[in-house]
Formats: C-alpha cells, structure tokens, sequence
C-alpha cells in the first residue's frame, strides 16, 4: 500500500512557503524603501529650495539631491542582494531536503543527488539544472558555473555583458520579482511531495 502523506515532502514544502514569504515580506520592504526615496528625490527637484552646503567660494559640497540619489542606490543594490541570498536559501533547503531524503552525506555531488531523488520517484526537472549552475555562480562567484549559466539563462545577464573567465559574475547577475518566483517553482517542482500520490480528498472547505 502507497502512503498518501510524506512527513518529509510536507517539511520541503513548508519550508519552502517560509522561504517565499520572508522573502515577500522583506522584497516589499525595500521596494518600499525605494518609493519613498524617489518621491523625496522628486519633491526635491521640484522645490526651488537648495538644501546643502557649500564653501567660502560657492561650491556645493554635499547637496540633497546627491545624498538621495546615494540612498537609492545603496537600497536598490539591497535588494539586489536580497534576491541572490534568498536564491541560495532557497537552494540549499533543496539541497538538504534531497540528501535527506535519499540518505547522502555531504560528498554527494548535485547529479548523484538528482539521480537518487529519481530512484526514489521524485521526477527530475530539467529547469533544475539552471537553479544548481546559478547558486553556485552567486556562492562562488564561479567563471566555471557562470558560463554554463551565461548559455542556459541570458536573460539574467545584462545586453553588454561580455562573459569572460575573469568577470565579476556576482554583479553581473541581475534578478527580478519573477526571476525569484520561477526559481522557487522550479524548486518545488524538484523536491519532495506532500501529497505524492495525490491529495485523496479535500483538506479544507475551500477545496469543496
């Protein structure tokens, strides 16, 4: 007889939800942060009063503008790293999860832990692949890893990134909201189910 519920598929997946909403949680913090900091900028430029200092000959040493402009950036590049931090979180709980879950220690490389965890029937994802190459590119900041990377997903790189052994490939990758939610599908869809024969009956009234 089949076992309908997985204690270890319902702790992947939980976990993973935690995951996705810290990172909601605190994405929107800074993408608020980064409102507020633009409508001061814009206020700003629209008063014709100048907030600053200057020198005994008349030139500015500091100026609001500047300083918000500074702001801005200093909490757009948070975010930034935000979204890089919660692509390994969320990797390595994948990680822990399958070594976990088909009984490999630390040694086992990521192909060995992906055939395992088809041994065991959980179905391999090839998009997976991507998720692996791109933690270790932000963990390593690897040329190994980012130009793999680089072929299988352009579209986190900028239009004149020029790939090289040599380049700086943490900075280079860029992510967005999107980015971060197809990263955590692709996981989920990796790992171990809850339910991995299907859910056998409704486990709420709004599943009626």
């Amino acid at each position: 007889m089949k076992l309908g519920f997985d204690a270890r598929g319902y702790a992947f997946e939980a976990g993973l939800d935690v995951l996705r909403q810290g990172y909601a949680s605190a994405s929107k913090a800074l993408a608020d942060d980064i409102e507020r900091v633009r409508y001061a900028h814009a206020v700003y430029d629209a008063s014709p009063e100048f907030i600053g200092e200057r020198d005994d000959e008349g030139n500015i040493l500091w100026e609001q503008g500047t300083i918000l402009t500074m702001e801005q950036e200093t909490v757009e590049e948070a975010l930034e790293a935000l979204r890089k931090a919660f692509v390994l979180a969320a990797y390595h709980h994948w990680e822990r999860a399958i070594r976990a879950y088909t009984g490999s220690d630390q040694n086992a490389k990521y192909r060995q832990l992906v055939a395992r965890a088809e041994r065991k029937g959980i179905p391999a994802v090839p998009d997976m692949a991507k998720v692996y190459r791109l933690a270790n590119t932000l963990k390593h900041n690897s040329g190994h890893h980012g130009e793999v990377l680089f072929e299988l997903w352009r579209s986190l790189f900028g239009p004149f990134f020029n790939a090289r052994p040599d380049s700086d490939w943490y900075r280079a990758i860029s992510l967005s909201d999107d980015d971060i939610e197809q990263v955590m599908r692709i996981i989920e869809a990796a790992g171990p189910k809850v339910w991995p024969h299907g859910r056998p009956f409704p486990l709420s009234v709004s599943e009626l």
